[in-house]
Order: C-alpha cells, then sequence, then structure tokens
C-alpha cells in the first residue's frame, strides 16, 4: 500500500470581528498567515468591516472579503448575548442571519476548517461551520471568567468548536474554571501565539543601557480601568518620596472620553504629572521599548499580552500582574516580578530595586530575551496550527491508494 500527496490545498476560514487598533490579537493573526505554507493551505479572510486588519491581510496577498452583520450584533466590541431578554432574542436572530452568510461563503470556497478569534467570533461563525460539519477552531483570546451569562457563551462555544485554544496552559482553568476545564479537556489545546518577524528583528536589535539616571517605566496598553495605569501614577508618587527619580511613558490610547477625563483628573491631583508622558497610539513602538528601563503592565484582566512578549525580545525586565496568561511569560524573580493588581508597596518596591541594581535589570532582561527568542518563534506557532489542520483534515492531503 503506498501513500500519495493530493494536490489539493486545506481551505481555512479566518473570521476575526476587527473594531480596534492594531495590537495582539490581529498581530497573531497576522503573523500566522505570513508564515502558512501556501503549497499546502489556502488561506481566507472574513472580517466585518473595512479596516486596517484588512488592509494589512490584503498585503499579504490573502484572499478575503467583508460580511457585514446586522446591527444588533455590529456594535463596536459589543456584548453579546449579555443583556435583557428581548436584546437577546434580537441579536439570537441577528447571529442566525450572519452564520447563513458565512455558511455560502462556506459553500462558495469550498472550505475545510474555520478559525475564529475570540468569543464573539465562535458565535459569528459557529452555527455556519455545525451546519456544513466542517471543524471550527475557537481561539479564546481575552476572555473573561466563566460567570453568569459569559459562562453560558463559554458553553455555547464549547459546543460550537472542535477545538479551543489558549496561548497560556495555565488560562485553561483560570478563564474557564477546573470543572469546565476538566469536562472538555479533550477540546482544549495550548498554542503560544508570537509576533511577527520583522518586529522580533527590531526589538531583539536594541541594547539595553547599564545606566539609569532615571527610572524610566514604560507600559503599553489602552488606558482604562482594565489597564490599571491609576496604580502606576500612585507608584510615582511613593517613588518620589523615597527619592527614586522616574518617569512614566504610557503609549496607547484611551479607552473612551470617560477614562480619558477620569485619567486626566488623576494627574492633576497628583504631584507628578511632569513625570507622566501620553504618548498617544503609536504605530511603531520599538523607540519606546528602547528608551525603557523596565516594562509594567498592572492589568486586572489579561490574556498573554504581546506587550510583555515584544518587551521581553526588547530585553527589559518586566513587572506585571498574576493575571491571564502571564504567570506562564513571567517567571517572579527570573525575568520579571509579579505583584497584585492593587499591591501599590510591592509594586514601588520592585521599581525601586530594579532602579538601584543595574545588573539585576540587566540580568532580568537577558533571561527574558532568551525564554522569547526559545518560545515565541512565529514559525513554531503557524506549524502548531498547521498540525491541526491536517489532524481535521487529512484526508485531503493523505490518500491511501493499493
Amino acid at each position: 500500500m503506498t501513500i500519495q500527496v493530493n494536490s489539493s490545498k486545506i481551505k481555512v476560514l479566518f473570521y476575526f470581528h476587527f473594531y480596534q487598533s492594531l495590537t495582539g490579537g490581529p498581530w497573531t493573526l497576522l503573523s500566522l498567515l505570513e508564515n502558512i505554507d501556501r503549497d499546502r493551505y489556502s488561506p481566507f479572510f472574513v472580517t466585518q468591516s473595512e479596516n486596517d486588519l484588512l488592509r494589512e491581510v490584503k498585503k499579504l496577498d490573502v484572499p478575503s472579503t467583508v460580511v457585514e452583520p446586522d446591527k444588533s450584533v455590529s456594535s463596536q466590541g459589543g456584548q453579546l448575548l449579555r443583556t435583557g431578554p428581548v436584546r437577546k432574542l434580537i441579536e439570537a436572530r441577528g447571529l442566525r442571519r450572519f452564520n447563513a452568510q458565512i455558511g455560502n461563503l462556506i459553500e462558495e470556497h469550498d472550505i475545510d476548517v474555520v478559525w475564529s478569534r475570540g468569543s464573539r467570533g465562535v458565535l459569528m461563525t459557529g452555527w455556519a461551520a455545525r451546519k456544513q460539519k466542517i471543524p471550527q477552531i475557537w481561539d479564546i483570546a481575552l476572555e473573561k471568567q466563566s460567570k453568569g451569562i459569559i459562562k453560558l457563551i463559554h458553553r455555547i462555544g464549547f459546543g460550537l468548536s472542535t477545538v479551543v485554544i489558549t496561548e497560556a496552559k495555565c488560562q485553561q482553568e483560570i478563564v474557564f474554571g477546573s470543572r469546565t476545564a476538566h469536562r472538555y479537556r479533550s477540546k482544549l489545546r495550548y498554542i503560544e501565539s508570537a509576533i511577527p518577524q520583522h518586529k522580533i528583528d527590531s526589538l531583539s536589535a536594541i541594547q539595553q543601557n547599564p545606566d539609569c539616571g532615571k527610572l524610566r517605566i514604560l507600559c503599553i496598553g489602552t488606558i482604562g480601568d482594565r489597564k490599571n495605569q491609576q496604580i502606576l501614577v500612585q507608584a510615582l508618587e511613593q517613588l518620589k518620596l523615597q527619592g527614586v527619580p522616574a518617569v512614566l511613558d504610557l503609549v496607547g490610547p484611551y479607552e473612551d472620553r470617560e477614562s480619558q477625563t477620569k485619567f486626566e483628573a488623576l494627574l492633576d491631583e497628583s504631584d507628578v504629572a511632569d513625570q507622566v508622558v501620553c504618548h498617544g497610539w503609536q504605530d511603531d513602538p520599538v523607540q519606546f521599548y528602547a528608551n525603557a528601563d523596565v516594562f509594567a503592565l498592572c492589568s486586572f484582566n489579561e490574556g498573554v499580552p504581546h506587550v510583555i512578549k515584544e518587551a521581553m525580545f526588547a530585553g527589559l525586565p518586566v513587572v506585571a500582574t498574576p493575571v491571564g496568561g502571564i504567570p506562564d511569560v513571567v517567571e517572579h524573580g527570573e525575568n520579571g516580578f509579579l505583584e497584585s493588581p492593587d499591591d501599590l508597596d510591592s509594586l514601588v518596591s520592585r521599581f525601586s530595586e530594579l532602579y538601584q541594581s543595574s545588573e539585576m535589570r540587566l540580568k532580568m532582561g537577558q533571561v527574558g530575551r532568551d525564554t522569547a527568542k526559545r518560545r515565541f518563534d512565529p514559525v513554531e506557532e503557524c506549524i502548531a496550527y498547521q498540525k491541526l489542520f491536517d489532524e481535521f483534515c487529512g484526508q485531503k492531503t493523505l490518500q491511501e491508494h493499493p
């Protein structure tokens, strides 16, 4: 019996409901599309509107299209099925109509497998994949813990999905809870996400400065309650009282007008406003990594932030909170520190230690860089996904002949 390779490619529909800036999640997808083996796989991208992500995907010569959902499910970052019963019914009907459109694309393009990002993504495509009897891959991305209506959405997601991908091992129980994670253990897989190679090259070229006249703290992320930048301002005040000179660089947009008003009021009331610089959104923040001495992210909720991986490639020690998948990336005392998002004293203590010891800063930064190079390889991430595609659709690439 011989095995012959069939020339037919595995056709993968990638769906991403994009409504923000090109941050971690979109870069995960772009890295995957950039490295996928076009001789064996045929990617097809779908999103809900003309946007920056779609423009980047087109630069990679990936076939793509826009499918606009009903107004009932098209709100930016919308909270699907998290409102009252009447609204839920309206949204459910909108989801059914959207899935019907996805189903038509699956038939038209002879799709073999569907990949969707986030719980919204799996709701937008999962029923279509099930009706067409093809595998659905749910990349969970950033998810809140399974409680209330979110727990119901997660159960629906598990029911619709052939496999559920987390970016860190600890996410499985942190997000879904030990009971649910055990129940669906056969569907759960773990694939570490990477960042595009051109970013890795730029960040890896950065040489950290052992001299630290002022401790330059960098935080990249949307300014708002979830990212918890306010505690960094409070830490700056404490450091000033201790005689530790420090500057805080904040890179990222405000979450909304209310968040901007709230944060600006906090700065006005502080005595360190002149030590905080808000740079807004930056398409290429490499220079900020190069100027920094330490990277900080004190969020209350995260997935596995790409900015932490970028900071590690840049050779920066990371001070972060033990939430989401961060503990799988930041090893306390090795490549950074993990502190509670409301533990101001410990946070100040860590910044002070890093200011006083350039040896510690450089050593932690190098350990982080070595870890990043070893674990966050975009080619390896793509290979892991391709193995999944082969597992589900292997009969399309390998045929047995007597």
